[in-house]
């Protein structure tokens, strides 16, 4: 297996750039592709590679979701993120709607929009399942929809 380092290495670095990451990626590759191969019957050489590949992609975007995670700091205040915008009016409109919104909705979408959170990791953080969080996310969405339409932001 150690002859596909640097296949591994190769799709790892397609995700990442950072070399600190690329090392986390590239050992929790390894770590699981020792705990994973031993449960399929023999692989031929192209199903190794696959496999390898396959883990090494997704580890790669593991490690890519957690930096973006860890770099962005809970929405305290809504002016630091109204520059990001060419139409600031209307960014500010946003901005200050969402900021209106209750705690838990305002949370929901940031979680989900901003931070990249996946339904499925949603529905683990709020401890419910996929399907409920679809269905509370759509929901938010429509709150939100009614409070712009309210301020005169069509969408």
């Amino acid at each position: 297996m150690q002859s596909y380092r640097p296949l591994v290495s190769y799709v790892i670095k397609r995700y990442l750039d950072n070399i600190s990451d690329v090392e986390e990626a590239d050992s929790r590759v390894w770590s699981e592709a020792a705990l994973v191969i031993d449960r399929f019957v023999p692989l031929t050489e192209t199903d190794r590679k696959n496999l390898l590949c396959t883990i090494a992609r997704r580890r790669a975007i593991d490690v890519y979701r957690e930096r973006i995670r860890s770099d962005h700091e809970p929405l305290e205040n809504v002016s630091e993120y109204l520059g990001n915008s060419t139409d600031r009016s209307l960014a500010e409109s946003i901005a200050l709607t969402i900021d209106s919104m209750d705690d838990a909705d305002r949370e929901l979408l940031l979680l989900r929009y901003k931070f990249g959170y996946t339904a499925s990791e949603l529905a683990k953080v709020y401890k419910c399942n996929k399907l409920a969080m679809y269905k509370r996310i759509e929901r938010a969405k429509t709150r939100l929809a009614q409070l712009l339409a309210e301020d005169g932001i069509d969408v």
